[in-house]
């Protein structure tokens, strides 16, 4: 319930209580995806030291700091594999095209 005046209606969205839009379901996914590679990716350095008791062996080590490194890469593809938004960003970015809709929604909100 919105008070008059408190918002504009065209900036007011209105969800039910309850119910998620195919956009926050898609935006949820990404977002347990995101979490279940970090955790992936550092369980095995957990797991190494934990275990190890300060002498981790040299491979497991190395193999365990090489998948820590790893969720900085991987993020970028997974953006990219489930956002239509992050996909159009980066085609624009690496086409060097520049986003006039942008652009011009933060000049017309500059206005305002």
């Amino acid at each position: 319930i919105l008070r008059r005046g408190s918002v504009r209606p065209s900036m007011a969205v209105i969800h039910q209580k309850g119910k998620m839009t195919a956009k926050d379901r898609r935006l949820l996914w990404m977002i347990f995806v995101i979490f279940g590679t970090f955790v992936l990716c550092y369980l095995p350095i957990t797991l190494v030291k934990a275990t190890t008791k300060g002498r981790p062996k040299p491979t497991l080590n190395t193999i365990s700091y090489v998948l820590i490194y790893a969720t900085v890469c991987i993020n970028p593809f997974i953006y990219c594999c489930l956002s239509s938004e992050y996909r159009q960003a980066y085609k624009s970015l690496i086409l060097c095209k520049a986003d006039w809709n942008l652009s011009s929604r933060s000049n017309n909100s500059n206005k305002t």
